[in-house]
C-alpha cells in the first residue's frame, strides 16, 4: 500500500509538471484581449507578441485660438517638470498652454507682424523653458516661460524671418537662437542677451528650414539651412564659417532633420523637396549625398526614428501623394509605406505610443485625421477624427507624467488636442455605467506573474487529491 501511494504521489508531481510545462510552452504565443467602455469613454486594446493596437482618450481640448493654428511644439515652460504646449497661430498670436489642464498659461500678440515661427529653450538659465518667437517684420523675441516677461528682442536681420531652431553655439551652456530669413540671411543669436553671435548672408536663394546638429564632430553645435533652390547649407556654431555646401539638387528644400545615417557617429542631414518628389540624405561631415528616393510626391516633413530596430538611425516622411514612408537610413532602402485616405500628410514625427520601446510613426493629415503606425510594419494602430479640420500640425510630449508619449495636434478648426494612449489598468471600480463590458480572450499568458497564478491553483488540486489518496491508504492500512 506504501509503495502504491509513493507511486501515486510521484504520478501527481510528474502532472504537475507537465501541466506547468504546457502552460509555459503556449505562453510563447500569448494573446490577450480585452476593452472597457463608458458612455464617455471608449478604450479598446489588442496585444499580442506581433502587434498593438488601440483607441485613445483625449486628455483635453484648447479652444483660445482666434485663428487656425499652424505649429504646436513642446517644452516645460512653467516649471512643474511635466510637458507643455507652445504654439502659434497664422496671424500674431503665440500661446502658451499647460500641459496637464489645457488651461492657457498666457497668450502674447506679437506687436509689429504675422508670426511665421517658434521654438524653445532656456535663456534665461533657470532650468525651464522659454518661448523664442520669429515674425515676418524681422524680429527675433525670447519671451520667459513662467510669466511672459520679454526677455530679449533682436532686429539684426531686418528681414522676414522663416524659421527658428536652439542650439548652443557659444559653448557657454546656455541655450541660444537660430534663425533663417526670407532674403537670404542666416543669423546665430546669444540666447542670454540677444545679441547677433554671428551672420551668413550669401546664399543664393530664400532661406527655408534650419535647424542644428554637429557636423565637425567637435561637440559644439553648428547650423544647417536648406533654401528655396535646393541648397543645403552647414555652418560652423562657432563662427559661422561654411563648413559645406550641398547642390546636389535645384528643388526648394522644405523639410530637414538630423540623425546618424552611416553609423560614423557623426550627425547626417535628411532633406525633402518640394515639387521634384524627392528625399535625399547628406553625410554630415561632407556633405555628399548619401541616397535619394523620387517620384514620392512633395515631401512635406520628415523626421528621424529607428524602425527596424538595428540601432542606426532611419528616415520617415510624409509626402503631398497621401502616403507615409519609412526608409533605412543605411542603405536607403524602403522599410514600408502606407496611405491615409485621400489628402496629403503635412507633419510627421517619431514616439513610443505603446510603450514598448520601439519607435512609432505620427502623422497629421489634410484629411482631419491624426494617425499612429507601427514602426516596423507600418500597420495603422489608432487614428482619431476629433479635429474637424485639416491638421496641420504634430509633436509629443508626455502631458500626463506616465513616461508614455502622448499626442499633440493642431490645424484648422482654431484648436490644441491633447490624447493619451495609456494603457488603462483593469480595477474593480464598480461605477463603470450600464453598458460597461470586459471581455476577455485569453490564449496563455506573457507575464510572469500570470503564471505564477496558475501555477498555484494546479498546486492546490494536486494536494487535494493527494489527501484524498493518503485518507484511503490509512483507511484501507
Amino acid at each position: 500500500m506504501l509503495t502504491k501511494y509513493n507511486c501515486s504521489l510521484g504520478l501527481i508531481i510528474t502532472l504537475m509538471l507537465f501541466l506547468n510545462l504546457a502552460f509555459l510552452e503556449s505562453s510563447r504565443n500569448a494573446k490577450i484581449i480585452w476593452s472597457t467602455s463608458t458612455t464617455d469613454t471608449k478604450i479598446s486594446k489588442s496585444m499580442s507578441n506581433d502587434n498593438f493596437e488601440f483607441t485613445g482618450t483625449l486628455i483635453w481640448k484648447n479652444t483660445d485660438s482666434t485663428a487656425y493654428i499652424q505649429h504646436v511644439i513642446v517644452g516645460d515652460l512653467n516649471g512643474d517638470g511635466i510637458d507643455d504646449v507652445l504654439a502659434r497661430d497664422h496671424e500674431t498670436h503665440v500661446y502658451a498652454i499647460d500641459g496637464v489642464s489645457g488651461e492657457s498659461l498666457w497668450i502674447n500678440i506679437v506687436p509689429t507682424d504675422m508670426v511665421r515661427s517658434i521654438s524653445v529653450g532656456d535663456f534665461n538659465n533657470d532650468g525651464s523653458d522659454d518661448a523664442l518667437v520669429g515674425e515676418w517684420g524681422g524680429m527675433v523675441y525670447a519671451i520667459e516661460g513662467k510669466t511672459e516677461a520679454m526677455l530679449w528682442n533682436n532686429s539684426d536681420t531686418n528681414q522676414k524671418i522663416f524659421s527658428l531652431a536652439v542650439g548652443d553655439f557659444n559653448n557657454d551652456g546656455v541655450d541660444d537662437a537660430l534663425a533663417g530669413s526670407w532674403e537670404k540671411k542666416i543669423l546665430a543669436i546669444n540666447g542670454w542677451n540677444g545679441e547677433t553671435l554671428w551672420n551668413y548672408s550669401n546664399p543664393s536663394e530664400y532661406i527655408l528650414p534650419v535647424t542644428v546638429g554637429d557636423f565637425n564632430n567637435d561637440e559644439i553645435d553648428d547650423a544647417l539651412a536648406g533654401s528655396l533652390d535646393g541648397k543645403v547649407y552647414a555652418l560652423n556654431g562657432s563662427n559661422g564659417e561654411i563648413l559645406w555646401i550641398n547642390t546636389d539638387q535645384d528643388d526648394a528644400t522644405i523639410s530637414i532633420a538630423v540623425g546618424d545615417f552611416n553609423n560614423d557617429t557623426i550627425d547626417d542631414v535628411v532633406v525633402g523637396c518640394l515639387s521634384t518628389l524627392k528625399i535625399y540624405t547628406i553625410d554630415g561631415n561632407t556633405g555628399v549625398t548619401l541616397w535619394n528616393h523620387t517620384n514620392i510626391g512633395s515631401v512635406q516633413s520628415v523626421a528621424v526614428g529607428d524602425f527596424n530596430n538595428n540601432g542606426v538611425d532611419d528616415v520617415l516622411a510624409g509626402s503631398s501623394d497621401t502616403y507615409v514612408y519609412s526608409f533605412d537610413g543605411f542603405t536607403g532602402n524602403q522599410i514600408w509605406n502606407t496611405s491615409t485616405p485621400e489628402k496629403e500628410v503635412i507633419s510627421v514625427t517619431v514616439g513610443d505610443f505603446d510603450g514598448d520601446g520601439l519607435d512609432d510613426a505620427l502623422a497629421g493629415s489634410y484629411d482631419t485625421n491624426v494617425y499612429i503606425f507601427n514602426g516596423s510594419t507600418g500597420e495603422n494602430l489608432w487614428k482619431t477624427d476629433e479635429p474637424t479640420d485639416w491638421v496641420v500640425s504634430v509633436a509629443i510630449g508626455d502631458f500626463n507624467d506616465d513616461g508614455i508619449d502622448d499626442i499633440l495636434a493642431g490645424g484648422y478648426d482654431k484648436s490644441i488636442y491633447a490624447f493619451s494612449l495609456i494603457e488603462p489598468s483593469i480595477t474593480t471600480d464598480t461605477s463603470l455605467s450600464a453598458d460597461s463590458s470586459v471581455t476577455t480572450t485569453l490564449n496563455s499568458t506573457t507575464d510572469d506573474s500570470d503564471v505564477t497564478s496558475l501555477t498555484f491553483p494546479i498546486f492546490l488540486i494536486a494536494l487535494v487529491i493527494l489527501n484524498f489518496i493518503k485518507r484511503n491508504y490509512y483507511k484501507n492500512g
